[in-house]
């Protein structure tokens, strides 16, 4: 994958900064954690609710978040999809019926998920889908595969660091002007 060679011509003694220059970056900090903290109290609180048959808008209104259907959700994201992907997969990886909880994409609180109804891809139908799909999936594979192989040559035959010709290219002698 490379050899990256370094030359370390300085050594900076540790210094701690003064409080001035880092305290409202620590202040912002300690606020975005207690601020994710309780959202995720409040995420729990939904989930309970949801799974005790609470209704979803009532739960947003009542907690301070937003509801929202998501409706014909697929494992793959399109140009027109308003998911992220890891709301996605906890989607696709949520039972029907189930309830789970994930951190939002952009890490500012959380997205509750109730799956109330899986439908199954219909595979005659979609051909066209189906083939690109298992085409992306043996590319994966492929790729996976091949990355797989290359770790086990790099680990099996570790690089030789030739110092010798390492001094001769890379020592001050030899630079260039």
């Amino acid at each position: 994958k490379g050899v990256y060679l370094i030359k370390v011509s300085t050594i900076a003694e540790t210094a701690q900064q003064p409080l001035e220059d880092v305290k409202t970056d620590v202040a912002a900090a300690w606020t975005a954690n207690k601020r994710q903290a309780k959202a995720g109290d409040l995420a729990e609180t939904a989930k309970t609710r949801l799974a005790a048959g609470d209704d979803p808008e009532l739960i947003a209104v009542e907690l301070g978040g937003t509801s929202f259907d998501a409706k014909n959700v697929v494992r793959t994201a399109g140009v027109n999809s308003s998911l992220a992907n890891n709301i996605r997969q906890l989607i696709f990886d949520t039972a029907n019926g189930g309830i789970d909880l994930e951190k939002a994409a952009d890490g500012n609180g959380y997205i509750v998920v109730r799956v109330d109804e899986v439908t199954p891809g219909d595979v005659a139908a979609n051909t066209a889908a189906v083939v690109k799909r298992l085409t992306e999936l043996n590319t994966q594979m492929s790729q996976d595969i091949y990355a797989q192989y290359q770790a086990y040559l790099q680990s099996s035959y570790p690089p030789v660091v030739n110092r010798a010709l390492q001094k001769q290219l890379f020592s001050e002698n030899s630079q260039q002007q």
